[in-house]
């Protein structure tokens, strides 16, 4: 026969919508089903540390995509894919990282295509003005 151990108080944390005990590790509260922040001060004066699980995958795609530049394609996706990236990380409550990557990734695709616009006026200026 085995003996359960009931958990002690640093392996919970009170539900913020029913005020009822739930393990740490849980994402939503058992009780009334509600969805658990990922940090929260226990009765014990506890802060349970959040961890970041990783960097955002738009903008760490975005940002090679960007650096790529595949004649412009890859500015533009690097753009989209850079906001996506912030989103994710703003929306994640601290448990995503990589807002400086998504924000590169929106910087040099911006510059991949303001640059060669800029080039590209520049040459077409120079060529009318020697009137070849």
């Amino acid at each position: 026969m085995t003996q359960s151990t009931a958990p002690t108080p640093h392996q919970l944390r009170r539900c913020p919508s029913c005020r009822k005990d739930v393990l740490h590790g849980w994402v939503d509260c058992i009780h009334c089903g509600a969805i658990l922040p990922p940090a929260i001060s226990g009765d014990w004066g506890s802060q349970v540390p959040v961890y970041q699980t990783g960097t955002t995958t738009p903008g760490l795609v975005g940002f090679i995509l960007s650096l790529l530049w595949l004649g412009g394609i890859g500015s533009i996706i690097g753009i989209c894919l850079g906001i996506s990236g912030r989103r994710e990380v703003d929306r994640s409550g601290g448990l995503v990282g990589g807002r400086g990557l998504a924000t590169a990734a929106m910087w040099i695709g911006w510059a991949g295509i303001v640059i060669p616009v800029l080039l590209l006026f520049a040459i077409a200026t120079a060529a009318l003005s020697s009137g070849a």
